[in-house]
């Protein structure tokens, strides 16, 4: 309850900074948003049903895809992510997933189980920990203790989050 509360209580200041300093976005980015914005409609149901922010879902799917639904991915390791929320098949088998791997460009079956992950991550860590370990596994800190962040993953999901909405 804890998390949820304080997970709120980001979200609103988040989206009152990110305003004040987010400048317009580029037509390709534009074309991205736009491209998400069509999934809206299976974004809120995925993210209501795992209970989190469906512009936090719509920010990681900018992020992520932008809103490619055929999106692939191969990993450094060889593991392959699909779809508008780049989940691996075997995080979605981890987490009760029993379709095939190729099922997870289905964009309701791939917002549904980003969005299920995701609501995971941020129970375990909080918010922006949350964010980061969707893509990168257990946060991780440097030597000199500072979160290791190398795409600055975080502050494009929080960039993100403003696109959508204020709902």
């Amino acid at each position: 309850m804890y998390y949820l509360i304080a997970g709120l209580v980001l979200l609103v200041w988040l989206d009152r900074r990110v305003q004040a300093k987010s400048p317009p976005p580029t037509s390709a980015e534009q074309k991205a948003i736009n491209r998400v914005l069509g999934y809206w409609q299976q974004i809120q149901t995925a993210a209501t049903n795992a209970g989190i922010s469906p512009r936090l879902l719509a920010a990681l799917v900018y992020v992520e895809s932008k809103g490619m639904v055929s999106a692939k991915r191969v990993e450094p390791d060889g593991r392959t992510s699909y779809g508008l929320t780049q989940i691996l098949c075997s995080t979605a088998e981890e987490l009760g997933f029993t379709g095939k791997c190729a099922d997870l460009f289905d964009p309701s079956v791939n917002l549904a189980w980003g969005a299920k992950y995701l609501k995971t991550r941020i129970n375990l860590y909080g918010l922006d920990l949350g964010i980061l370990s969707y893509n990168t596994g257990s946060p991780r800190h440097d030597q000199s203790g500072k979160l290791y962040d190398p795409n600055n993953y975080i502050k494009k999901v929080k960039a993100a989050f403003n696109h959508f909405g204020t709902t």
